[in-house]
């Protein structure tokens, strides 16, 4: 399959990269905007709207785009990378691009905070999603427990597989007559995808962009799912558990 997938122009694949996240952040801060109450997490909202509006949008863009080709009936038709690697040689990349990501994601920290206040004070902290975990006396119990829950189903599992089959499996096989630059550019422009939290650009390139060279390496999206919802579980759903439980 991954040689005869249709290549996109550059200017398609940015179109392609960065029209869900920008549909996404609109909608997002519109419903923040329009939802005045200060009971509800500004992270429930995220995590039920990336449910609702990305995981559809990725399947409904690939099916206009690719419907009228008619060589599949469905979106798991277009899908490259799936090029069979073993169990442990999985693992151990997994491993490998998990451990930089998460060094990568601590270390930045600093400089996601620098530019957060100096870059982007002016979003406010109306958009803040992170807020339930910063100040979690300020909601009940329950909801944060919801909260929890939602995010782990949402943004911890569902959303970043479909992001990997969307991003590495659908996008990426298309532009990678680029070689080695085919990686680099979707990495950024994966990265600017999340206009909901630009001043992570930076850390996130450098983050991310192992794992989706590893991805385009060996031809296997599973590198990527595996290693996302890792990341993610880890990092959102699991580090907050002393928070939401205790």
């Amino acid at each position: 399959m991954a040689n005869t997938l249709n290549q996109h122009s550059i200017s398609k694949s940015v179109f392609l990269h960065l029209f869900p996240g920008i549909v996404f952040t609109v909608i997002l801060f519109l419903t923040c905007i329009f939802i005045t109450d200060v009971t509800i997490p500004r992270a429930l909202i995220f995590y039920v709207l990336a449910l609702l509006i990305l995981v559809p949008m990725f399947i409904i863009i690939i099916n206009i785009n690719e419907r009228e080709k008619g060589t599949g009936k469905h979106f798991y038709d277009y899908i490259g990378y799936l090029e069979k690697i073993s169990v442990w040689k999985l693992l151990g990349i997994v491993f490998l691009a998990s451990i930089w990501a998460v060094v990568i994601f601590v270390l930045g920290k600093p400089l996601n905070s620098f530019f957060q206040m100096h870059l982007f004070s002016w979003l406010g902290d109306k958009f803040n999603i992170s807020d339930y975990l910063i100040n979690p006396q300020n909601y009940s119990k329950s909801i944060l427990i919801i909260t929890w829950v939602v995010g782990l189903f949402s943004t911890s599992i569902i959303v970043p597989i479909f992001e990997e089959i969307y991003f590495r499996g659908y996008l990426l096989p298309r532009i990678d007559r680029y070689k080695i630059f085919a990686p680099i550019l979707g990495t950024i422009l994966f990265c600017l995808y999340h206009f909901f939290t630009p001043w992570m650009f930076l850390v996130r390139v450098i983050a991310s962009m192992p794992m989706i060279i590893l991805v385009w390496k060996y031809k296997n999206i599973h590198i990527g799912i595996v290693c996302h919802v890792l990341l993610n579980l880890f990092g959102d759903t699991i580090a907050s558990i002393p928070i939401i439980f205790k």
